[in-house]
């Protein structure tokens, strides 16, 4: 195991080297949060509308800046909403020609309201996985499944780490 180790971070930094540069590149594109949030009933209310605004800023060759909102609106006879901002940093960890693979890491603020009233607010540190495909010049799909540490503060007081039941990002960016 000592030896492979350092095999594999030299691997892993030459293969970089052919990776998609992000550095200078502004991207702007929608998604879809899966699985999408639920009405009252238990009900899917998002499964083609898009609920997630991506974007993504290259701040280096390995280093990019992704905030993320995402906002959905149910209308019932209580109108709930919910609303995200996420800020997270991605780290180019593996990359071949056209995908690349990141590390993320940020913050998190979700906060949800049914009829006016604030039901749940929840404030987080979330990590995951980026696979990101360049499929042309300017556009990209990516997938993320996100998970970290969240606090939430109402209906309960609680701190929730989640790894397993995670939220899989799905995106469409466009680069300029």
């Amino acid at each position: 195991m000592k030896r492979i180790f350092p095999l594999l971070l030299v691997l892993s930094l030459f293969s970089t080297v052919f990776a998609v540069d992000l550095k200078g590149k502004i991207g702007l594109g929608t998604g879809w949060v899966i699985p999408p949030p639920v009405d009252e009933y238990g009900y899917s209310v998002s499964l083609l509308t898009p609920t997630l605004i991506a974007t993504k800023v290259g701040i280096a060759s390995r280093l990019a800046i992704e905030p993320t909102f995402q906002f959905t609106s149910i209308s019932n006879d209580e109108k709930a909403s919910l609303f995200t901002l996420c800020g997270l940093v991605n780290y180019l960890f593996l990359g071949h020609k056209k995908t690349n693979i990141y590390l993320k890491g940020g913050f998190a603020f979700t906060t949800a309201s049914v009829g006016g009233t604030t039901v749940f607010s929840q404030f987080g540190l979330p990590i995951g996985v980026g696979l990101e495909h360049w499929v042309s010049e300017h556009f990209s799909i990516e997938l993320s499944p996100i998970g970290g540490f969240f606090i939430q503060n109402e209906p309960f007081d609680a701190t929730i780490f989640s790894l397993g039941n995670a939220t899989l990002n799905l995106a469409l960016i466009w680069y300029y």
